[in-house]
Protein backbone atom coordinates (compact mmCIF):
# COMPACT_ATOMS: atom_id res chain seq x y z
CA UNK A 1 0.00 0.00 0.00
CA UNK A 2 2.89 2.51 1.01
CA UNK A 3 4.46 1.90 -2.33
CA UNK A 4 1.47 2.27 -4.63
CA UNK A 5 0.04 5.29 -2.55
CA UNK A 6 2.60 7.15 -1.14
CA UNK A 7 0.68 9.39 -0.22
CA UNK A 8 -1.95 7.67 1.73
CA UNK A 9 -2.01 7.34 5.54
CA UNK A 10 -3.28 4.70 7.36
CA UNK A 11 -4.39 4.92 11.25
CA UNK A 12 -4.60 2.12 13.47
CA UNK A 13 -4.47 1.28 16.99
CA UNK A 14 -3.31 -1.95 18.75
CA UNK A 15 -1.72 -2.92 22.43
CA UNK A 16 -0.35 -5.72 20.30
CA UNK A 17 3.50 -6.34 20.62
CA UNK A 18 3.17 -8.87 17.27
CA UNK A 19 1.82 -6.08 14.98
CA UNK A 20 3.85 -2.76 16.51
CA UNK A 21 7.26 -5.54 15.59
CA UNK A 22 6.02 -5.14 12.04
CA UNK A 23 6.64 -1.55 11.74
CA UNK A 24 9.85 0.72 12.16
CA UNK A 25 10.35 3.13 14.77
CA UNK A 26 9.43 5.69 12.58
CA UNK A 27 6.10 4.66 11.60
CA UNK A 28 4.71 4.13 14.85
CA UNK A 29 3.47 7.14 17.20
CA UNK A 30 2.85 6.53 20.58
CA UNK A 31 -0.36 8.46 22.04
CA UNK A 32 0.08 8.91 25.82
CA UNK A 33 -0.76 11.73 28.66
CA UNK A 34 1.78 13.89 30.02
CA UNK A 35 2.03 13.59 33.83
CA UNK A 36 2.92 17.07 34.24
CA UNK A 37 0.24 19.18 32.75
CA UNK A 38 -1.82 15.70 31.80
CA UNK A 39 -2.28 16.78 27.93
CA UNK A 40 -2.26 14.22 25.69
CA UNK A 41 1.18 13.69 23.41
CA UNK A 42 1.86 12.19 20.31
CA UNK A 43 5.49 10.68 20.08
CA UNK A 44 6.97 9.27 17.08
CA UNK A 45 9.16 6.45 18.29
CA UNK A 46 11.90 7.12 16.69
CA UNK A 47 12.71 10.28 18.21
CA UNK A 48 12.91 8.86 21.87
CA UNK A 49 16.35 8.07 22.59
CA UNK A 50 15.26 5.65 25.11
CA UNK A 51 13.82 3.57 22.25
CA UNK A 52 17.14 3.77 20.44
CA UNK A 53 18.96 2.58 22.47
CA UNK A 54 16.52 -0.39 23.88
CA UNK A 55 16.54 -1.47 20.10
CA UNK A 56 19.85 -2.93 20.36
CA UNK A 57 18.72 -5.53 22.86
CA UNK A 58 14.44 -5.41 22.89
CA UNK A 59 12.02 -5.72 19.64
CA UNK A 60 10.23 -2.70 19.08
CA UNK A 61 6.84 -4.77 20.25
CA UNK A 62 8.93 -5.93 23.58
CA UNK A 63 9.94 -1.95 24.00
CA UNK A 64 6.10 -1.12 23.18
CA UNK A 65 4.61 -3.80 26.24
CA UNK A 66 6.64 -2.26 28.83
CA UNK A 67 10.39 -0.10 28.48
CA UNK A 68 8.09 3.00 27.16
CA UNK A 69 6.85 2.60 30.78
CA UNK A 70 9.98 2.36 32.32
CA UNK A 71 12.47 4.74 33.66
CA UNK A 72 15.37 5.08 30.90
CA UNK A 73 17.96 4.11 33.17
CA UNK A 74 16.52 0.69 34.56
CA UNK A 75 15.48 0.23 30.41
CA UNK A 76 19.30 0.34 30.24
CA UNK A 77 19.65 -2.15 33.01
CA UNK A 78 17.68 -5.04 31.70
Amino acid sequence: LIERRPSTQVVLTSHSPYLVDAFEPHEVTWCHRDPEDNRVRLTRLDTLPEVQRSLSVFSLGEIWTGALETPPAAAESR
